[in-house]
């Protein structure tokens, strides 16, 4: 797979082979998305993520996978890190809260699978309110993306139903966004891939990874003119 001009890439539950994602193979790539449904990688999937992680500007991945990901992959210090959580599961951005300061919370399957879960979407949408207003949470979180749809499209609800429904999340969204900002969080709405089709690669944070490594490299250059 000698695919010279890649720049983007984004795979879904696919073995991560290190022949075909070597940096020879792929040297253009610079944005990548792995939605693995899987909790860990085998050795070679870890040697293939180690060994794009120096040339990419950004990659996205579910937040599930943070703890399994090598080390020398979170901590270079060219690359900007995503992860998707599912708006279902705040309880798993508070177990890894410390390590992430970019994300986006989803609820479409088409970024990542679905969360099952006996809450409304209210209860939802305030639990991730209740984790960004606590105090006694230290956030290193600097960027979070929303849906700009509030509810997933593939909700099963009356026109009436979902008008309530749509007025009630809203508020309480208002107040997460209220939230973050006391906080210094940027909050960006986003359309989120509606179609298998659709990179799961956000445009708006591959614009920003883009420019901070612009930002990085420049940098390293002065310090070592």
């Amino acid at each position: 797979m000698f695919l010279p001009q890649l720049e983007v890439l984004s795979l879904s539950d696919t073995y991560l082979d290190h022949k075909a994602l070597s940096p020879g193979e792929v040297p253009a790539l610079r944005h990548f998305a792995i939605v693995d449904g899987y909790n860990d990688f085998t050795a070679e999937e870890e040697q293939t993520l180690v060994g794009l992680a120096p040339q990419l500007s950004s990659m996205t991945c579910l937040l599930k996978i943070i703890l399994e990901l090598p080390l020398a992959v979170i901590s270079q210090s060219s690359l900007s890190m995503l992860f998707d959580g599912h708006l279902a599961n705040p309880d798993l951005f508070r177990r890894v809260t410390n390590d992430v300061s970019s994300l986006r919370i989803y609820h479409s399957t088409f970024i990542g699978p679905i969360v099952e879960s006996d809450c409304s979407l209210e209860e939802q949408w305030r639990s991730w309110t209740v984790s960004l207003e606590s105090k006694q949470t230290v956030l290193p979180l600097q960027l979070l993306y929303l849906p700009r749809c509030l509810i997933p499209t593939d909700e099963d609800l009356e026109p009436e139903g979902l008008e309530s429904i749509l007025t009630s999340v809203s508020h309480i969204v208002d107040s997460l966004v209220s939230a973050c900002r006391c906080r210094d969080i940027e909050v960006v709405f986003e359309d989120q891939p509606s179609s298998r089709d659709v990179t799961q690669i956000s445009k708006d944070f591959r614009r920003r990874s883009e420019a901070r490594r612009r930002a990085s490299e420049a940098g390293n250059k002065e310090g070592n003119a």
